[in-house]
């Protein structure tokens, strides 16, 4: 009789750790639904929600002189993109690189500053 209560007893705890489980598991897939569907929402406003990308132009500033990250050329050769303001130089390397990937996967421009290192 003991191990038929002690049976009967599992039973009821496994049940209601599976009862808690099928409950914890509906309200998570309702939560990334809800998720989801907030994301979606969103993507539209998602340049207007990131303060100075109104208008489509992502603006950096960089000392440009500071290789391999970035540093000033007089071409624009291998990808390098216009300085703001400073004709006929051009800033590149790995931050504007990675800017330029940025913009790509996001429509928009890119704009390089050059600004001192202590103002930066």
């Amino acid at each position: 009789m003991k191990k038929l209560i002690a049976i009967l007893l599992t039973l009821v705890m496994v049940m209601g750790l599976a009862a808690c489980v099928t409950v914890s598991t509906d309200e998570k897939k309702e939560e990334i639904q809800t998720d989801a569907a907030e994301e979606a929402a969103g993507e539209a406003s998602d340049a207007a929600a990131i303060p100075g990308l109104e208008d489509g132009v992502l603006t950096i500033s960089m000392e440009c002189a500071y290789a391999p990250y970035n540093w000033t050329q007089y071409d624009d050769s291998n990808g390098a993109v216009p300085i703001k303001d400073a004709a006929g130089e051009y800033v590149n390397g790995y931050d504007v690189m990675i800017a330029k990937k940025i913009c790509e996967a996001n429509g928009w421009e890119l704009e390089v500053v050059r600004s001192d290192w202590d103002s930066l």
